[in-house]
């Protein structure tokens, strides 16, 4: 397909929405105009959700990302035509956006361990992968479709433990594996030109050229493939109690250099460097080994070592000119070095002529870096910076500044990053693991980002509220789970936000209420109550000086009224709720029971027949007396952890909605705790729970670790309409005028609805 109709088709938002997505990722990469560009960066943000949604739904994740990037004629595009009473975003948070995603592709098979990515000479592109003692092969070729192909086969009977690869000629791939017993081997895998499903390989595909047992003592730790002497070389090194490196003609397999390169614990990192005209291998050691070493791969012998400090290197990688190396750390840390003199880079990248100390090009995430690797953006060099918690980036070198996240992320871990060309622009690779075997494909070129998004919070959402009678003047409240706190206008952009942040290191739970007039939001810190005004920014009441709780897990909180004063209850463990003022902070009642499945972290505050009562999972308490009695029993709901819970009045009867963790929903009646009906729809934990009305409709809105927010007719537990969202759902609040606000990972989502119910 040429650039001009690849264009045409993605500038139409209905082909978005109905063109099926495996035929329509070979289109998004070939996307030239503006516009059209602008599609396809929406269409990458949910990629793989796509594949499973029905065009409908698809097309209402589409208009809600499109919101995500600020592109709003692209919303309105989406949108319209919809009939009345048809949820639309009105706007969102992109935190976790970033439309340089070109495309991405499951790697079929088991739990991906590695990987690597390569160029041809025809401007192919391809990954090779390993997990067990299978090795599998993505293939894209070069052509106007971008038509890909994955295949496997059989590397041995020895898992492999590292894996390079080469291109011998544009039809077939050298790939070179070590394996847990120490063994290396080289496989030359010839590439199909035509369409391939996912297969195994034939014999005549798979030419197993040459095997060495025992190479090394211990599995093989790393291998790459490189030049020595004009001729194609393998390099492979020892892991735990392996500290040598081998040099291996490519071709016959012959033995090369054996390296002796003193390393404690083996070596955990290996980078291929021309320093000075020779081809170099620089290495680093185990825990505790502190050493970088250079060697001469023609002759064995070391060039330089320079001690780069106490941290555990796990991630090498050098400048294609040999100027620089990149060592990334346990602790997160990524440090850069002059490989000339071992001098540590200063931040305005200059050599220190005093000292060898280092400059964090990262600052520390606690993720153990898993994979470096060099790359160009924009003409300027970087480095892609991948960590074990499935988190990304791209670092400018020139600028000593972030470039960018690569988002969404992995959400098993990352174990392989690299960079290549595709279709002319410079792309970085990243690699999932452990049920996330995506490969994804991220455009380097700076400027590629389309779109406004609007940065949000930087964690979860734990919490959003709306305040306000009428859509025009309402006020929307989020907070994440780093005490970030966010007030935005409904109806106006997201410049008008407003950001402080509590001061307190973590939320457990939070809730919203008015107290003497005033919007405030009383959290659960450390399992202490604190309680702030919303709008002036200000602690009302000292959380030292209150009494915490000491169990944690599945802690909880709530707000309401009680004889007039705003209250609030909090739970820590499953034998103890505390009522306080949140005027005064003052502690006001204190109950225990013996009853394991009391609350399970979800509870909910309302009045029955006046009476203020608060629901503590499957428990019915009574404020003023403290008095309690239990929701009637069912099978098919009880046996399950109690997750969220809300409140609502159907036709002057209080009801109560309570979620659990396998994603079903009950309803019960308040008065006497009889069961009303089941919501079954999630296919996960429920996480959220609000109750509204929807023109003169009831409904219970529940949001789910499964990406989805059902509505549901609180009349004949009948769901009746399904919202796709990007990120698991973590936070509701329900709105005038049919304003809805959803916590989405750690984007603020907020909807809006006709009335048409």
């Amino acid at each position: 397909m040429d650039a001009e109709r690849a264009d045409e088709l993605l500038s139409d938002p209905l082909f978005l929405a109905h063109a099926d997505p495996e035929a329509l990722i070979r289109v998004l990469a070939q996307a030239r105009s503006q516009r059209a560009q602008l599609a396809a960066a929406v269409y990458c943000v949910s990629l793989s959700q796509h594949r499973r949604l029905a065009a409908a739904s698809r097309r209402n994740l589409l208009a809600v990302d499109a919101a995500r990037l600020g592109a709003t004629q692209l919303v309105d595009a989406l949108c319209d035509g919809l009939l009345p009473g048809v949820w639309r975003p009105r706007w969102a948070t992109g935190s976790q956006v970033l439309s340089g995603l070109l495309v991405e592709y499951p790697f079929r098979g088991a739990e991906t361990h590695g990987a690597v990515c390569l160029n041809g000479l025809e401007g192919q592109v391809a990954v090779v992968a390993f997990s067990g003692h299978e090795v599998s092969i993505w293939q894209r070729d070069a052509d106007s479709e971008g038509t890909t192909k994955q295949r496997q086969f059989d590397a041995g009977d020895q898992d492999v433990s590292a894996v390079a690869c080469v291109y011998k000629d544009d039809s077939a791939v050298r790939v070179v594996t070590g394996h847990v017993d120490g063994s290396v081997r080289m496989q030359t895998i010839l590439l199909e030109s035509g369409p391939v499903d996912w297969m195994g390989m034939s014999e005549d595909e798979v030419r197993p050229e040459w095997a060495v047992a025992g190479a090394h003592v211990s599995a093989v730790s790393v291998v790459a493939c490189t030049t020595v002497g004009e001729r194609p070389a393998a390099v492979t090194a020892g892991g735990t109690g392996d500290n040598t490196l081998h040099v291996w003609d490519l071709a016959s397999g012959g033995p090369g250099a054996v390296i002796e390169t003193g390393h404690s614990g083996g070596i955990s990192g290996l980078a291929i460097a021309t320093i000075e005209g020779q081809t170099t291998a620089v290495t680093a050691g185990g825990i505790g080994d502190g050493v970088v070493r250079a060697w001469d791969l023609a002759s064995g012998e070391m060039q330089r070592a320079f001690p780069i400090g106490p941290d555990t290197v796990t991630a090498l990688t050098s400048s294609p000119d040999g100027r620089f190396l990149f060592t990334g750390h346990w602790d997160g840390e990524v440090k850069m070095w002059d490989l000339r003199t071992g001098y540590a880079i200063t931040r305005g990248w200059h050599r220190s002529s005093s000292s060898r100390y280092r400059h964090e090009l990262t600052e520390s995430t606690h993720a153990p870096i898993t994979s470096l690797a060099y790359a160009v953006t924009g003409g300027q060099p970087a480095v892609l910076i991948a960590h074990e918690n499935g988190m990304a980036d791209v670092r400018s070198l020139t600028r000593s500044q972030p470039v960018g996240e690569l988002i969404p992320r992995h959400p098993a871990g990352i174990v392989a990053v690299d960079s290549a060309v595709m279709d002319g622009r410079p792309v970085a690779m990243t690699a999932g693991t452990r049920g996330d075997n995506m490969i994804r494909f991220w455009d380097l070129t700076l400027g590629h980002r389309h779109g406004t998004p609007q940065i949000g919070h930087g964690t979860e959402v734990i919490g959003t509220v709306v305040f306000g009678d009428t859509a025009d003047d309402s006020l929307i409240v989020s907070v994440s789970s780093d005490a970030t706190v966010r007030l935005a206008p409904a109806t106006v952009p997201l410049e008008e936000h407003t950001v402080w942040s509590a001061d307190c290191e973590e939320i457990a739970d939070i809730a919203f209420c008015y107290v003497e007039g005033r919007p405030a939001a009383a959290a659960l810190v450390n399992g202490a109550l604190q309680c702030w005004d919303i709008l002036a920014n200000e602690e009302r009441f000292d959380v030292s000086q209150l009494d915490p709780h000491t169990r944690l897990t599945n802690s909880a909180v709530a707000c309401t009224t009680l004889e007039g004063r705003a209250v609030a209850v909090t739970a820590g463990s499953a034998q103890d709720l505390r009522l306080w003022d949140m005027a005064t902070g003052q502690l006001v009642q204190r109950w225990r029971a013996n009853r394991r499945d009391m609350h399970s972290g979800a509870l909910a505050c309302c009045t029955v027949d006046g009476v203020p009562i608060v629901v503590a999972g499957m428990y019915i308490w009574e404020l003023a007396t403290g008095t309690s009695r239990r929701l009637a029993l069912r099978e098919d709901l009880n046996l399950e952890q109690v997750t969220a819970v809300g409140c609502m009045s159907l036709s002057g009867e209080p009801l109560v909605v309570v979620g659990f963790s396998h994603g079903k929903a009950g309803v019960w009646r308040l008065r006497d705790g009889s069961f009303h009906g089941l919501l079954d729809g999630h296919v996960d934990a429920i996480s959220a729970i609000t109750c509204t009305t929807l023109g003169k409709r009831p409904v219970a809105i529940t949001g789910s670790r499964d990406r989805t927010v059902r509505i549901w007719d609180l009349r004949d537990a009948r769901v009746v309409d399904v919202l796709p969202m990007p990120e698991p759902v973590g936070a509701l609040a329900a709105g005038s005028g049919g304003t809805l606000v959803v916590g989405s990972g750690l984007e603020v989502i907020v909807m809006e609805q006709g009335w048409g119910m």
